[in-house]
């Protein structure tokens, strides 16, 4: 894949498609697996992410989330307290149309029968946010993959995976003539 910059371009076009296969766009209305229904507000690569995966931004307009649209204190979006969820786009099943377009009655009906649903049966779950971000007993954050405190965490050059300049910029090297 590392020399078929077009297989790996759809791999990860494929990797963060939705359940269905359809396109997701912001400022669209969709329907999550537990009969959530949100307007997308944020679409893309987040810090809490793995670095490959684009994550969906989801102000709620039926159901609970989880914040504000804030998460580890970096603002993706604004929206009121509990309103807001972020969720892998596989977990979204239906393409409601724009945020202009009106939720029937009977759509709100089904919504809440939906949750209800989903609830009892307690099935799996929608991968959020939530599950991702961790803090320990002192508050602070948790790798999930490595379970310890995130914020003391060393980060390392990404390029040559060593931390020799300590976060600053590299002295520029002299011309070969001039040794």
């Amino acid at each position: 894949l590392l020399d078929q910059p077009e297989k790996r371009k759809k791999s990860k076009r494929l990797r963060n498609l939705s359940r269905k296969g359809f396109d997701l766009h912001v400022n669209h209305r969709y329907r999550l697996e537990d009969g959530r229904v949100g307007v997308c507000k944020y679409k893309g690569r987040t810090e809490f992410g793995k670095s490959s995966e684009d994550w969906i931004g989801l102000v709620l307009d039926i159901g609970e989330g989880e914040h504000d649209g804030s998460v580890q204190g970096k603002s993706y979006f604004r929206c009121r307290d509990g309103k807001g969820l972020f969720v892998r786009p596989f977990d979204i099943i239906q393409d409601m149309g724009s945020k202009n377009k009106l939720l029937t009655k009977q759509d709100i009906k089904l919504a809440k029968q939906h949750i209800k649903r989903y609830k009892k049966e307690q099935s799996g779950g929608v991968t959020t946010s939530e599950d991702m971000v961790k803090k320990d007993k002192d508050g602070n954050f948790i790798n999930p993959d490595h379970g310890y405190d995130m914020l003391n965490e060393k980060f390392y050059n990404p390029k040559t995976l060593l931390d020799k300049n300590k976060g600053k910029k590299a002295k520029k090297k002299k011309h070969h003539t001039q040794i």
